[in-house]
């Protein structure tokens, strides 16, 4: 096989041409996340060597390998929260908004959860 480099102006061609070699099933994403995590024992380590392997292959394969691979890094941060992005810690706090207070001249305050990474800059859009 030969490998290509993937620059803007030939990553369609190369889309196209790898298209019909994928078949649906041939890459189960959580086994792949899922052995990497065995042998690094740190999600961080795991998220940084997949999101790396997602911009190597983003020219070669198509859309929905990628999205699969990026859905599970999702799904897998979710239940082990962990950052989507890095795999680090994710750290909540609360805090109060008083925007509201200033409008209405009224003392109202709203509890408002923080989640956001240890590592990098991700915050959770609320």
């Amino acid at each position: 096989m030969i490998i290509y480099k993937c620059t803007k102006d030939n990553q369609t061609k190369i889309i196209k041409s790898n298209k019909n070699k994928i078949k649906e099933g041939d890459v189960i994403p959580y086994e792949i996340i899922s052995y990497i995590y065995e042998a690094t024992k740190d999600w961080q380590e795991t998220f940084s060597i997949i999101n790396d392997f997602i911009n190597h292959i983003e020219c070669y394969h198509s859309s929905d390998l990628i999205k699969s691979f990026k859905d599970q890094l999702e799904e897998i941060s979710q239940h082990n929260n962990i950052c989507p992005n890095c795999g680090g810690n994710i750290i909540t706090k609360e805090g109060k908004q008083s925007y509201l207070a200033e409008a209405w001249g009224k003392d109202i305050y709203e509890t408002e959860t923080i989640r956001k990474c240890s590592n990098c800059d991700w915050k959770e859009d609320n």
